[in-house]
């Protein structure tokens, strides 16, 4: 138990002491009177003094002017409650005051405080009585003792001696300062340090400190010794609001040494100070706390220079996170479809490419939807390219709220969607595939309530990733031949892929440089495909492409540099072509393309396309070799029904136009004309006529 201070405990003997010395005074000299015999007394002298008057005026016989005297003596003494004049038999003579009920009758003749007995006499013998009775005391019986002038005394003597002894005490203590004890060569050593340096008593007053103490704040100046170090007022704003949690108060209850308090100083106008506190406890030889020493270490102008540092991190730290925010939004514009927000090709192909590797190494289902709005070129026609948009818009949100988070969702082209669904079966595929077409056909058109009578529909074509496809792109193709079935088949509906008969299920062929078809496969796949046109009365386009010779003269053609040139020239047919393109090399400096159901004009715009990329990427000379070739390829284009005869001919009949453009300088897109009847024209001079389109 924490024991009082020494100005307590002198106030409370002084206290005391006053209080022992009343009690002695009252009980050997009576200084005190008793209140209750007092009161006791004055009743039994007014009690006699009233029954002489009243054992007059009996003798008299004077019953009136008694019953008069026994009410005024009833009217003019307080306390009185009533008056009668009982005989010995008991029966009340005369009385004032409802006596019978006021009077309490007893054994014997006794008095107490409440009713005051005097007998009366006549002839020797007890003719009868005079009785008073007095009201009761009002009060509790506690506070009528507290109410004694000797309890009142001591309460007096210990309130009013515990304020003027404390007072007297503390300014006598406050004069004996404890500081004269201090040699001034200690005084001097600690006004030598850096450090503000305190060193307080075991109740935390101030005993010493030093220069660098008073120079802390404006206030510490004028700090005398003796008072407490967490009462100055310069002080006690910043510290905490427990004292037991004050430093130098923990450090001298726990007898340990404290370091590292932080303390932030208000010093008047200026800047905020930023205090390290050390204590360290003083003990006797008896291991007894007398006092602690006290350390403040200014560390303003390092905590300014953290907080420079600290506002610089944050400064950087936004910068990085914008720049991460940025980087987001560029990575998503570059592989986002910026309408749809679903992927674009390009992010599509790479990551579809390494799904399809997983998938066959884990021996996992894939399937792949490929998906298009129906009878979209109509929605545009009647109601304009922003409902469009927003039909498309529609049918990107039902895709992406259908699929999984690990799913791969494309705009594939302007109306058509590609899904790669990773881990999915045939069975469940197909129940994924039917309930997106369905809630397309009746929740995408209801959805655009801003447009009336809107009916939106798509047809899926749907293939899964078995052993028979040999890669990626395979599956893709076949799940758009699928799409076209269902086209074909009166649209709004789900087809699976079905091989034709004759198809051959074997890989094709790659060419190790450009990654594209073989010729061989190539024919194959062609074959396969104009039967296919043939049964649905198809329109089926041709390009051929090559690199432009060097225009320089002498010069020797590069092998290495022309096998780069074609690869530059591949990666943009992959990137350019839809999924059931066939894209091959046809042989050392041709390739080829064969288009299902593309217009002339759509396969000029796909050949220009081309040309143009090809013209960019070549500039790069990171891209070929510099001076082997010329950066820019040429095109011929053809495009024919197949039912017409010459359909198996549209390689032949693009190489031709191929030929006219390399002709005519190279670097340009050149279209089959067929020649017009001239007697007098030659073969070469027929097969030499196109139409140009300018690059």
């Amino acid at each position: 138990m924490k024991r009082a201070s020494p100005l307590v405990q002198m106030t409370l003997a002084l206290v005391g002491l006053c209080g022992t010395l009343v009690l002695l005074a009252d009980l050997f000299l009576g200084v005190l009177p008793d209140r209750d015999a007092q009161v006791m007394q004055l009743r039994k002298t007014l009690s006699e003094a009233v029954a002489v008057q009243v054992a007059a005026l009996l003798q008299n016989e004077d019953h009136k002017t008694l019953q008069r005297t026994l009410d005024g003596v009833a009217a003019r003494t307080h306390g009185v409650r009533s008056l009668a004049i009982r005989r010995s038999d008991g029966h009340v003579l005369v009385q004032t005051g409802d006596h019978l009920r006021h009077w309490r009758s007893s054994s014997d003749d006794s008095s107490i405080p409440e009713q005051v007995t005097v007998p009366l006499n006549a002839a020797g013998a007890r003719w009868g009585s005079f009785e008073l009775a007095f009201t009761h005391d009002a009060g509790h019986p506690v506070w009528r003792f507290l109410s004694q002038p000797l309890v009142l005394t001591l309460f007096f003597i210990s309130a009013a001696g515990t304020l003027i002894f404390g007072l007297y005490m503390r300014r006598t203590l406050q004069h004996l300062d404890p500081a004269a004890v201090i040699p001034e060569r200690v005084q001097g050593a600690f006004d030598a340090m850096s450090e503000g340096v305190a060193v307080l008593d075991a109740r935390g007053r101030l005993l010493l400190a030093n220069k660098a103490f008073r120079a802390l704040h404006a206030d510490a100046a004028s700090v005398g010794t003796g008072n407490a170090l967490s009462t100055l007022p310069w002080l006690a704003p910043s510290l905490p609001a427990d004292p037991g949690k004050h430093p130098w108060v923990h450090a001298m209850s726990s007898r340990a040494a404290t370091n590292g308090d932080t303390l932030e100083l208000a010093n008047g106008s200026a800047d905020a100070r930023q205090l390290v506190i050390n204590c360290a406890p003083i003990t006797d030889p008896a291991g007894h706390v007398r006092g602690c020493l006290v350390t403040f270490d200014d560390v303003s102008q390092l905590h300014r220079a953290n907080l420079a540092l600290h506002d610089a991190m944050m400064e950087l730290t936004a910068s990085k996170e914008e720049l991460q925010r940025q980087n987001v939004e560029l990575e998503r514009l570059a592989t986002r479809d910026p309408l749809t927000g679903c992927l674009n090709r390009r992010a599509f192909h790479e990551a579809f490419e390494p799904m399809v590797a997983r998938s066959r190494a884990q021996g996992t289902a894939l399937t792949c939807v490929m998906v298009d709005i129906d009878h979209f070129k109509s929605v545009n026609d009647k109601h304009g390219h922003a409902v469009g948009d927003l039909v498309i818009r529609s049918v990107a949100k039902m895709l992406i709220e259908t699929t999984r988070p690990g799913d791969l969702v494309c705009r594939y082209g302007g109306e058509e969607f590609c899904i790669a669904l990773p881990g999915l079966g045939r069975a469940d595929a197909r129940v994924f595939a039917e309930r997106l077409r369905s809630r397309i056909e009746f929740e995408c058109g209801p959805g655009l309530r801003d447009v009336k009578d809107l009916r939106v529909t798509a047809s899926l074509g749907v293939d899964f990733l078995t052993r028979e496809v040999p890669s990626g792109p395979a599956l893709l193709e076949r799940a758009d031949q699928a799409l076209y079935r269902a086209k074909r088949s009166g649209r709004n509906r789900v087809c699976e892929f079905i091989a034709t008969s004759g198809e051959s299920s074997a890989e094709p062929s790659i060419d190790p440089v450009t990654g594209l078809m073989l010729r061989e496969s190539f024919d194959r796949a062609f074959e396969a495909m104009l039967r296919k046109a043939q049964a649905t009365g198809a329109v089926l386009s041709a390009v051929k492409l090559a690199v432009d010779e060097p225009s320089t003269a002498g010069a020797e053609r590069d092998p290495a540099a022309a096998d780069a040139a074609l690869r530059v020239v591949a990666d943009v047919l992959r990137e350019s072509a839809r999924p059931g393109d066939l894209l091959a090399r046809l042989d050392r400096d041709h390739l080829g393309v064969i288009a299902f159901d593309l217009p002339i004009k759509d396969v000029l715009l796909f050949a220009e396309r081309v040309r143009s990329h090809v013209e960019i990427a070549n500039a790069d000379p990171r891209s070929v070799k510099a001076g082997a070739v010329a950066p820019t390829v040429s095109a011929g284009v053809d495009s024919l029904p197949a039912s017409a005869s010459a359909a198996a001919t549209l390689i032949e009949r693009a190489a031709k136009a191929l030929l006219r453009a390399k002709r005519e300088g190279g670097n340009r897109v050149l279209r089959f004309a067929a020649p017009a009847p001239a007697a007098d024209s030659t073969d070469a001079e027929v097969s030499a006529q196109t139409e140009a389109l300018a690059p």
